[in-house]
C-alpha cells in the first residue's frame, strides 16, 4: 500500500503538522511535516470524478453516479483521489458527508497499519487526515473503538505524548454522542493519570447512557484515580447492578470495599468470584486472603496464604500486601521477610520498599530503612514516598534532612494547622495530620485501610514542619516557641535530641533565645537515656554528617553512619547541651554566664573535634562581648581549622588581631 501517495492525494485536508520524534538517545526532535507545492506529488484524478472538458457538459455524471464510481475505485490511492475529486466537483451533493466518512475510514485504517509497522510520524499524519476529513461530523460507525479512538493511548506510550493529547482533543467532539467511545477516551486520560479529564469524560459517558455498565465502570476508575474512594465504590456498585455477571466489576467493587475498611463485605464478594471461577482467578484469591487479614482473621488468612503461595510463589501483590499488613500491625520480622520476597520478584513496585522500610524501622534500623526508600525513588515519586523517607530520617535523628524532605511535598497552614499536599502529584488535599492526609493515596494504591505509622511520630513530624515554616516567615517567629515545644514534647529516648535540635534552630534564626535556654536546661541529666537508642550514633552525629550525607545522596551513593564509642557520644551530647545553653545566654546578653557555660562545653567535648571547635568559637564570641579580647582571640585561633578555610571567621580573627596588636 502506497501510504505516502495516499497522504498526498488528500493534501488539501492536512493541517500543517510539526511532529516530535524520539531518537535512539531519547532526545526529542521537532520535524516539520509540511510539504512544499513543488515537492508534493500531484495525484492522477480519474475521470470518474466527474471533471469534463468544455463542450462535454451534456455527458457530465450525476452526483450519485460520480460518488458510486469514486467509491468503487479498486486501488486505495485511486479511491482517495476520486473521493476528493468528488467533494471538489459536487460540493452541494448530499453524498459529500459520506465521501468524507470514507476518506476518514481509509486514512484511519492506513494509520493503524503504519502504527503497527512502527512508522509513528506517518501514522499521526494519517490520523489527522481522518479527523480533519470529518469536519464537524461524528465518527462513522465503521470507525470502531478498536482503531482511531484508541490511537491516543498507542501513541502516548510510544513516546509521542504531545501528539497523542492533540489527537485526543480532536477526537472529543467527534465521539461526544457515543457513550462507549467517550468511555474509551476517558480511559486513555485515566491511564496517563489525567484524573480531571478522565472524570469529566466518564461523567459524560454516564449521562449519555445511564444503563451502560462500561460507563459506570469508567466513572468508578476515574473516582479512584482522583482518590474519591466512596464515590468509586458507589459507581462500581451501580455497574454491578447493571451487569451482575461481570467478574471484573464485582472485583472492582470488592477492592473499593477493602480500601474503605469494609473487609467482611469485600471477602464475601471475593468468595463469590472464587466460587464462580475456581483457583484460576488469582486476583480474587489474593483479594480474599488480604481481606481476611483486614477483617482480623489472621489465622485463616495465613492458612489460605500458605496454600496459595505454594501454588503461586510469584504472587507479587499478595507478598507486598501481606508485608504492609504485618508492618501496620507491629510484625516487623514478617514485614521484612515478605517485603524482601516481593522486591526480589519486582523491584519497581514501590510499596514493597515502603513495607520493608517500615519493618526495618520497627526493628530499630531507621538508617537501613532510609537506604531502602532512597533506592525506591528511582522508580517513582509521590507524597507518601517523600513522607516515608522523612519518617525514616526522623526516627534516626536526622531532623534537618527530614524536614527538607517534607518540604518537597507538604506544607502546614498557620491558620488551620492542616497539612496539605498534592496526592499523586496532582490532587490538592489537606488533613489534620499526615496519617489522615495520606490515607487516600495508600488506599487507592494498595487498598490498605490501616497505616503502618504511629500517631506520635506523625504528630512530631508535623510539629517539625510547622517549626521550620514559622522560622522562615518573620511574621510567624513569635509562634516558633510554641512549635518548638510541640516538637520537643514527650518522654521517649529521642526527646533530648529533639530538644537540642529545636533549641539550635531557634538560635540560628535568633528567635526565642529564652525558649532555647529552657530546652537546653531540660536536657541536662537526661543524656544517658538519649544514648539508649539503637541508632544513637546517627542522632548525635547528625549535624556534622549532614553535608557529607547530602553530597553522597546527590551522587546516588549512601553514607554509612560510623560506629562511635558510647563514651565519645556521651561527651559530645553533654558538650552540646552546655554549648547551646551558652549560646542562648549570649543572645540574651548574659555574657558572663555564657562564658561559664561555653568553657564547660569546651572542657567536655572531644578535643579538636568539630563540636569542640564550634564551642571554642562561640566561647571566643562570648569572651569578646565580655571585654576579654586577648582571650577571645586565642579562642578564635584555636577553633580555626586550616583544613576548612572560612573567610568570615578568618576576617573576624584578622580584625581582632589588628585591634589588639596594631
Amino acid at each position: 500500500m502506497k501510504i505516502i501517495a495516499i497522504a498526498a492525494a488528500v493534501g488539501s485536508l492536512l493541517v500543517p503538522l510539526a511532529t516530535t520524534t524520539v531518537g535512539q538517545n531519547g532526545e526529542r526532535t521537532s520535524v516539520d511535516r509540511r510539504t512544499s507545492a513543488s515537492a508534493r506529488p500531484t495525484p492522477k484524478k480519474p475521470a470518474v470524478g466527474g471533471r469534463v472538458k468544455a463542450g462535454q457538459q451534456k455527458n457530465r455524471l450525476s452526483d450519485a453516479e460520480a460518488f458510486e464510481a469514486a467509491a468503487s475505485a479498486t486501488s486505495l490511492d485511486d479511491r482517495f483521489a476520486a473521493l476528493q475529486n468528488f467533494i471538489d466537483d459536487y460540493p452541494g451533493s448530499s453524498r459529500v458527508g459520506e465521501a468524507r466518512d470514507m476518506i476518514a475510514i481509509a486514512a484511519a485504517a492506513a494509520g493503524d497499519e503504519k502504527l503497527a509497522a512502527g512508522s509513528l510520524a506517518e501514522a499521526i499524519t494519517l490520523y489527522r487526515i481522518a479527523l480533519e476529513s470529518l469536519a464537524d461530523r461524528p465518527l462513522p460507525e465503521k470507525l470502531t473503538a478498536d482503531s482511531l479512538v484508541k490511537s491516543p493511548n498507542s501513541l502516548f506510550w510510544r513516546g509521542y505524548r504531545d501528539e497523542a493529547l492533540q489527537i485526543a482533543r480532536l477526537l472529543e467532539p467527534k465521539v461526544e454522542k457515543n457513550a462507549a467511545h467517550v468511555a474509551t477516551l476517558a480511559t486513555f486520560y485515566l491511564g496517563i493519570e489525567n484524573g480531571a479529564d478522565g472524570l469529566r469524560l466518564a461523567q459524560v459517558a454516564v449521562a449519555l447512557d445511564p444503563a451502560s455498565a462500561q460507563a459506570h465502570q469508567t466513572l468508578a476508575l476515574a473516582h479512584r484515580v482522583n482518590f474519591q474512594l466512596e464515590e468509586a465504590a458507589a459507581a462500581f456498585a451501580r455497574a454491578v447492578e447493571l451487569d451482575p455477571q461481570s467478574g471484573s466489576l464485582k472485583r472492582g467493587l470488592a477492592e473499593m470495599k477493602r480500601a474503605l475498611g469494609r473487609a467482611e463485605e469485600a471477602a464475601q464478594l471475593y468468595r463469590e468470584l472464587v466460587a464462580a471461577s475456581g483457583d484460576a482467578d488469582v486476583q480474587s484469591r489474593t483479594g480474599l486472603v488480604l481481606s481476611l487479614f483486614d477483617a482480623g482473621k489472621r489465622s485463616d488468612a495465613e492458612t489460605e496464604m500458605k496454600a496459595f503461595l505454594e501454588q503461586n510463589p510469584n504472587n507479587l501483590i499478595l507478598l507486598a500486601g501481606a508485608a504492609y499488613w504485618y508492618a501496620a500491625h507491629g510484625e516487623a520480622d514478617k514485614a521484612v521477610e515478605f517485603a524482601r520476597k516481593a522486591i526480589a520478584l519486582e523491584p519497581r513496585y514501590i510499596w514493597s520498599h515502603i513495607a520493608l522500610a517500615r519493618g526495618l524501622a520497627a526493628q530499630g534500623r531507621p538508617v537501613d530503612a532510609e537506604e531502602t526508600l532512597l533506592r525506591a525513588r528511582q522508580y517513582g515519586r509521590f507524597p507518601t514516598l517523600d513522607y516515608e523517607i522523612a519518617s525514616a530520617r526522623f526516627r534516626a535523628g536526622f531532623f534537618r534532612e527530614a524536614v527538607e524532605e517534607l518540604e518537597k511535598s507538604f506544607s502546614v497552614s498557620p491558620d488551620t494547622g492542616q497539612v496539605s499536599a498534592k496526592l499523586g502529584g496532582r490532587i490538592e488535599r489537606a488533613g489534620q495530620d499526615f496519617i489522615e492526609l495520606l490515607a487516600a493515596e495508600r488506599r487507592a494504591s494498595i487498598l490498605q485501610p490501616s497505616a503502618a505509622d504511629d500517631s506520635e511520630t506523625a504528630s512530631k513530624m508535623k510539629a517539625l514542619l510547622a517549626l521550620h515554616a514559622r522560622l522562615k516567615d518573620a511574621s510567624q517567629r513569635t509562634e516558633a516557641a510554641t512549635a518548638a515545644d510541640a516538637f520537643a514534647a514527650g518522654d521517649d529516648p529521642m526527646r533530648v535530641h529533639r530538644q537540642l535540635y529545636a533549641a539550635s534552630v531557634l538560635l540560628e534564626k535568633k528567635a526565642a533565645p529564652e525558649k532555647a535556654l529552657e530546652l537546653a536546661k531540660a536536657a541536662i541529666g537526661n543524656t544517658d537515656a538519649a544514648l539508649e537508642l539503637p541508632n544513637a550514633s546517627a542522632a548525635v552525629l547528625a549535624s556534622e554528617l549532614y553535608e557529607s550525607r547530602m553530597l553522597a545522596i546527590r551522587r546516588d551513593e549512601f553514607l554509612r553512619v560510623p560506629d562511635v564509642p558510647r563514651q565519645t557520644l556521651s561527651a559530645i551530647l553533654r558538650g552540646r547541651v552546655e554549648e547551646i545553653a551558652g549560646w542562648a545566654l549570649l543572645q540574651q546578653n548574659e555574657t558572663a554566664e555564657s562564658v561559664v557555660r561555653l568553657r564547660r562545653a569546651v572542657s567536655v567535648m572531644p578535643p579538636k573535634s568539630a563540636w569542640w571547635r564550634s564551642s571554642m568559637w562561640r566561647l571566643g564570641v562570648a569572651l569578646e562581648a565580655n571585654g576579654n579580647e586577648k582571650e577571645a582571640l586565642d579562642s578564635y585561633i584555636k577553633s580555626y581549622s586550616i583544613d576548612k578555610p572560612d573567610i568570615v571567621r578568618y576576617t573576624a580573627i584578622e580584625s581582632l588581631y589588628k585591634k589588639i596588636n596594631g
